[in-house]
């Protein structure tokens, strides 16, 4: 069951136009309706792109508490920010391994896709070498029409 952009957008908080341009970015992958040319959005893929955006989201919230965050020179700062550093290190390493996990997720997609383009390449290479192979059907002759003349009122001989 395919979602429409505007159920996607109401599951997932996003906006409507946040998500077409994420289609036309490359980022979400969709497909078009042939019937009303609108986009059908997988819910796994749904799924797996709003888990990237929240890593992307914690990352960016994490590098503006770095930002806004003033260090002081006292004694008690030291083991804090060893904390923080520790905190950021794995921070880092989760979003790591989520950007592993959905390459993982996209190149076994990308595998699926491959491997079902090879048999219909092949099933359409074994189509052509059985036309190739058969023997050409036999089709009467066309009669051919006589020559008239050149004049509208003489009559072809």
């Amino acid at each position: 069951m395919f979602l429409t952009l505007g159920e996607a957008a109401k599951q997932t908080g996003f906006s409507k136009a946040t998500l077409s341009r994420a289609i036309r970015d490359g980022k979400l992958s969709a497909q078009r309706s042939p019937e009303t040319n609108s986009f059908k959005i997988d819910p796994s893929e749904l799924y797996r792109y709003t888990e990237a955006m929240q890593v992307l989201r914690a990352a960016g919230e994490t590098e503006g508490e770095e930002h806004s965050a003033t260090p002081s020179k006292s004694s008690e700062s030291a083991p804090e920010t060893a904390i923080e550093t520790r905190v950021q290190e794995i921070r880092k390493q989760l979003e790591f391994e989520a950007r592993a996990k959905l390459a993982e997720e996209r190149l076994g997609d990308l595998k699926v896709q491959l491997e079902e383009m090879r048999r219909q390449r092949d099933k359409w290479q074994e189509q052509a070498e059985r036309l190739a192979l058969a023997p050409p059907q036999s089709t009467p002759a066309p009669s051919q029409p006589q020559p008239r003349g050149w004049w509208p009122f003489r009559r072809s001989a």
